[in-house]
């Protein structure tokens, strides 16, 4: 450390020495070729994040407009129903979550459909943690992404990244409306209830 600092890219070298990754055989020898240091990795080609952001962010934009609007008609219709039916508190409240719950999994399978579809039509970098071909893994993945579970057995790379962080946000926000909807559909019964 005894050297002078000439820009980032002192910096750089230095973090690069340090965490050099050995790549060691059987036999406990390090094979100096193998080699690859955690920056190459992280930062370079395999993890290359702007290779298909151009088209994360119009996937993200169009997925944000797609299931607000299938949330919102969801719900439009579900308030028709309730208003044109007289039901009591119990089977209001599980039409209720049958609604809402099947509009959230309409959700989530579409932000699974499409995890799917960029990895296998699109090129984007596939989820580590998972096998490419486990259409399913990809739906567990958009159910706990959407959820903002992220239990961190499955996590994406690259441009898959960015959809990921839009999915949590428009997960919460979805999550939120329903809450209030059914807060406001259920009000007027807990003050039948009251009285």
């Amino acid at each position: 450390m005894g050297s002078t600092v000439i820009g980032n890219s002192f910096v750089a070298q230095e973090i690069e020495q340090q965490l050099t990754i050995p790549n060691t055989s059987l036999d406990g020898q390090v094979d100096a070729e193998q080699t690859t240091s955690f920056y190459d990795s992280f930062f370079g080609q395999e993890y290359l994040m702007n290779e298909y952001m151009p088209e994360a962010i119009i996937i993200s934009i169009a997925l944000v407009l797609l299931t607000t609007f299938i949330f919102y008609e969801i719900l439009g219709l579900t308030l028709k129903v309730i208003s044109r039916h007289s039901l009591r508190a119990r089977p209001l409240m599980f039409f209720l979550v049958i609604v809402i719950f099947s509009a959230h999994t309409i959700v989530v399978w579409i932000y699974g459909i499409v995890y799917w579809a960029c990895v296998h039509f699109l090129g984007f970098e596939a989820l580590s943690g998972l096998n490419n071909n486990d259409f399913f893994g990809y739906i567990y993945f958009s159910a706990a992404t959407y959820s903002s579970l992220g239990i961190g057995d499955i996590f994406p790379h690259g441009a898959l990244q960015f959809i990921t962080g839009v999915e949590v946000l428009n997960g919460l926000m979805l999550i939120g409306w329903s809450i209030m909807f059914t807060y406001f559909s259920v009000q007027k019964l807990w003050d039948i209830h009251i009285k």
